[in-house]
């Protein structure tokens, strides 16, 4: 369950990287101003507006539904072990 625990975490982690990426995609892509600490991302990157529509079906779509479904999981997880095989201590472990 540990092994389990740690791998819904680092997908956690590699979600919420996904996010800002694929909306930096999604700007650049579509044609937009996009400026990072002064450095302009529009000089690397082709307005391509079929790579805009992907990053934007990505990031607005697909990105958000897998979120929710891990959290859904995740939730369910902390329920099962509270309720199901009452071990309020992991439960607390989990909430640190």
């Amino acid at each position: 369950m540990r092994k389990l625990a740690k791998a819904k975490h680092l997908r956690f982690y590699g979600l919420m990287l996904r996010f800002p990426i694929s909306g930096v995609f999604l700007t650049v892509w579509s044609g937009d101003a996009l400026d990072v600490f002064g450095c302009s991302l529009n000089s690397l990157f082709t307005p391509d507006a079929q790579l805009a529509a992907a990053a934007a079906f990505l990031h607005n779509l697909v990105l958000p539904a897998v979120f929710y479904l891990a959290i859904s999981a995740h939730f369910g997880a902390v329920t099962k072990h509270h309720f199901a095989e009452r071990r309020p201590l992991e439960v607390r472990r989990m909430l640190r």
